[in-house]
């Protein structure tokens, strides 16, 4: 099994880059942090601010130092595209940036300490497979069709995915560890993959198609069933 640490992956400016060939790269690039030595620079102007934030300032030099000292960024509904950078934070451990403008999470893949992730505006959950650290994962109002990468992140305790387009439920038959799952408002009719998924005590199935629940008679630690 994959152990929960973090990788790094620095993108480095070296000599005296000008500003246009700054402008360059980012436009060009999307690279997120450049720089050399201590001081890190940042170009992903709405990650700057979530970074900010976290930091308690409003302005001044990042350091790397402090980059890899968080362990929790949140930036809700900043309109934030793009996550170039976000892998110069290695350790960090609790993400949340709902109702964002984020679509390619591929950044996400070298986050290997990340536990908590909330998300927005997601149709291909791949990259996220890599991150079998995660105990909570909450993709919650997203256009996610195919679940089948999720079933690496066997650590996960709580996994929320209402209001999606999940037809197929077989991709989560290894979750093995889950105790809440929310699948409400989605196109699911077969429910039979979480027969398995016994440690369940919180199961959310309300707005789909379900008819048979024959199926959850195995999960006998389920404490609270919605169907509406």
């Amino acid at each position: 099994m994959k152990r929960c640490k973090g990788n790094i992956r620095w993108v480095a400016a070296g000599g005296c880059v000008g500003l246009l060939a700054v402008a360059f790269l980012v436009a060009h690039f999307g690279f997120g942090w450049l720089g050399r030595g201590p001081q890190a620079r940042l170009f992903n102007l709405p990650l700057r601010a979530a970074v900010y934030h976290t930091l308690d300032r409003s302005s001044g030099p990042v350091f790397r130092s402090e980059l890899n000292r968080m362990r929790e960024l949140r930036s809700g509904s900043e309109f934030i595209e793009m996550l170039a950078g976000i892998e110069a934070m290695p350790n960090l451990e609790r993400l949340y940036l709902d109702a964002n403008l984020i679509s390619d999470l591929a950044p996400l893949e070298h986050l290997g300490s990340l536990k908590v992730l909330s998300y927005n505006d997601i149709v291909d959950v791949t990259p996220l497979g890599t991150l079998q650290c995660l105990t909570s994962l909450d993709v919650t109002a997203n256009s996610i069709e195919d679940v089948s990468p999720l079933g690496a992140l066997v650590r996960l305790h709580t996994l929320e995915l209402g209001q999606n387009r999940i037809v197929d439920l077989g991709g989560l038959t290894n979750l093995s560890s889950l105790t809440s799952l929310k699948l409400n408002d989605n196109r699911i009719t077969d429910i039979a993959p979480l027969s398995t998924l016994v440690t369940l005590k919180s199961l959310n199935l309300g707005g789909n198609r379900v008819v048979d629940l024959s199926s959850l008679a195995p999960l006998i630690e389920l404490e609270k069933l919605s169907l509406t």
